[in-house]
């Protein structure tokens, strides 16, 4: 008898398995705040703005190009939305402890955290405009470098 309650409490206090982190993360990842984030980063405008960030400052594209891509991608991208909710999954449970998934789907359940995440979209969407901004000069300056590396 002993030794089955040493074996419990072994039990007990062992770490968690990567099965409780998954399904901890499952769990997160399926947050309605959650799935909106995606549903927005995946938005016309959104990946507009991420395809514009690609292209060179010097290519003119005009706003109605740019919503007839932003139209496109965004099909596209929400079509892979099960393999980007997959990835999110796996990485989340390599990286996070159970505790840590919980107490953010605690946040996000919380009124701060759904009001924090409805505004990720415009913050992202922000920052990749202004860091499109920095980085394509940036680019354009080094070019010269590159494609030296890249003829050896």
């Amino acid at each position: 008898m002993r030794h089955a309650l040493a074996f419990v409490s072994y039990l007990a206090a062992a770490p968690l398995s990567a099965e409780d982190a998954r399904s901890a993360a499952e769990a997160y990842a399926g947050l309605p705040v959650v799935q909106r984030q995606i549903d927005d980063m995946f938005a016309p405008a959104m990946v507009a703005q991420f395809f514009r960030a690609g292209v060179p400052a010097d290519v003119e594209i005009s706003p109605d190009k740019m919503a007839r891509i932003g139209a496109i991608l965004s099909v596209a991208m929400m079509e892979k939305k099960p393999e980007v909710m997959e990835v999110m999954v796996t990485q989340m449970s390599a990286l996070f402890t159970v505790e840590e998934i919980e107490a953010l789907t605690e946040f996000y359940q919380s009124d701060a955290g759904a009001s924090a995440m409805s505004k990720m979209q415009p913050y992202m969407q922000g920052v990749m405009g202004a860091m499109a901004q920095v980085m394509v000069p940036v680019q354009q300056a080094v070019l010269p470098d590159i494609v030296r590396i890249l003829e050896e």
